[in-house]
C-alpha cells in the first residue's frame, strides 16, 4: 500500500513540476514576443529562447521545492495511518482514528 501510494504521488508531483515550470517559461517567452511595452532603454532581445530556457530551470527548482514539502506531508499521513492500523484493531474499544475516506483510499 505504502509503495503504491508513493509512486502515485511521486508521478503527480513530477508533472505537475513539469506543469509549473512550463507554464512559467511560455508566460515569459509570450511576454518577451508580444509585449507591446517599451523597452528600448534595455535594450532588444535577440534570442527569446534564453529566458525562456533560464525561467524554465528557475521555475522546475522553485517547483521542486514546492512538491517536495507537499510529498513530505503524505508520506507523515501515510506512516500516521500504517502506525493506526498497527496499534488499533477497529474495535469500540480500540477504534481506528483515520476517517473512512482515508481508510477507503489506502
Amino acid at each position: 500500500r505504502s509503495t503504491l501510494l508513493d509512486v502515485n504521488v511521486f508521478f503527480s508531483s513530477s508533472l505537475a513540476r513539469i506543469f509549473v515550470a512550463l507554464a512559467a517559461s511560455v508566460c515569459t517567452a509570450a511576454f518577451i514576443i508580444y509585449a507591446d511595452t517599451d523597452f528600448s532603454y534595455l535594450g532588444t532581445v535577440e534570442y527569446w529562447q534564453i529566458p525562456a530556457v533560464v525561467v524554465f530551470v528557475f521555475g522546475f527548482i522553485f517547483g521542486s521545492m514546492f512538491f517536495n514539502v507537499t510529498e513530505m506531508a503524505v508520506d507523515t499521513i501515510m506512516q500516521c495511518f500504517l502506525e493506526d492500523s498497527e496499534r488499533n484493531d477497529g474495535t469500540a474499544t480500540r477504534p481506528y482514528y483515520a476517517p473512512a475516506s482515508l481508510r477507503r483510499y489506502i
